[in-house]
């Protein structure tokens, strides 16, 4: 639902600054500054299916992930090792835990044990690079699967998720993020970067590497040149007219940005050569069915 509490809704639930994605604070009037923060993710975590069983409540979220990118091989998958470890190690979000239970954000009938091991639960779910792009571009279709058609997402829920992507989904970072490449993203720890261009495409970007904010450096940096490369990002809609430099990524791309790149997978490094030419994931598939082929690109920058 669109309700966290009794008397507070996610319009309210929407302050982009805080300092620190895992810092034990709240915003005005005791409420969590964002969903995609550890304080808000709790708070989420309380909420999602209350009611319901454990395994229900679980597994309710995981075929949500299914039904995103259905059609496409590989999937959604829990990884029980990083349970288990967050579960035992996750000192600091049970602290954020007990703290909003103090502060009366997850309610007197909220069990926080539940609440915390459903958290740790989906902070321990994985999945391929791929597959992440295909999620974004579920997001970038309007919230409707871009293999099977069908609507996943409401289209009121999927603005919702692009508007509290653009103005927080990277951390202390996103107003310099909104500024300089202006497109909805989402950043992980993992060092995974989604960024969805409505009605375009969905991108994932995989480099561990992190910078003092969170968030991937060589993603960040991927991100920034994909802009004043192509015409997307803010505003360049209006500003591509009047530039040549900029070129559409419907289009095929420059020879030069067809060079191979690496990309890191479970601890083992493949070598991927592109000559047949990195604009076949650019385009465009059909007015509805955007664009299958997403870009793998978490190691794609020119030298």
């Amino acid at each position: 639902g669109e309700k966290i509490s009794s008397s507070v809704t996610i319009k309210q639930w929407y302050q982009r600054r805080v300092r620190g994605f895992n810092k034990i604070s709240l915003g005005r009037n005791n409420i969590p500054h964002n969903p995609l923060i550890n304080t808000g993710a709790i708070s989420l975590a309380s909420l999602y299916k209350a009611g319901q069983p454990m395994s229900a409540r679980f597994s309710a979220a995981m075929s949500k992930y299914q039904e995103m990118v259905k059609g496409f091989p590989g999937g959604i998958h829990f990884n029980n090792a990083v349970y288990l470890s967050e579960l035992g190690k996750g000192h600091r979000n049970y602290a954020i835990g007990y703290y909003l239970k103090s502060k009366g954000c997850l309610g007197d009938d909220v069990d926080l044990k539940e609440t915390m091991e459903l958290y740790f639960q989906m902070c321990s779910v994985e999945t391929s690079i791929k597959t992440a792009a295909v999620m974004a571009g579920t997001l970038a279709n309007g919230g409707r699967n871009v293999f099977t058609g069908d609507q996943v997402l409401t289209e009121k829920t999927t603005l919702q998720v692009l508007s509290i992507m653009f103005s927080c989904g990277m951390y202390d970072y996103s107003g310099e993020w909104s500024f300089n490449v202006g497109l909805p993203a989402k950043s992980g720890v993992s060092g995974l970067i989604t960024i969805v261009i409505p009605d375009r495409m969905g991108i994932a970007l995989w480099s561990p590497p992190l910078d003092s904010y969170g968030n991937s450096v060589r993603g960040v940096q991927f991100a920034q040149k994909f802009v004043q490369r192509f015409s997307e990002g803010h505003n360049q809609n209006v500003l591509h007219p009047f530039s040549n430099k900029r070129h559409s990524p419907n289009q095929s791309l420059p020879w030069s940005w067809t060079r191979s790149y690496s990309t890191v997978q479970q601890g083992s490094t493949q070598r991927d050569n592109f000559k047949q030419g990195v604009g076949n994931c650019f385009r465009r598939q059909s007015s509805s069915v955007l664009f299958r082929n997403a870009v793998r690109a978490a190691r794609f920058l020119p030298k």
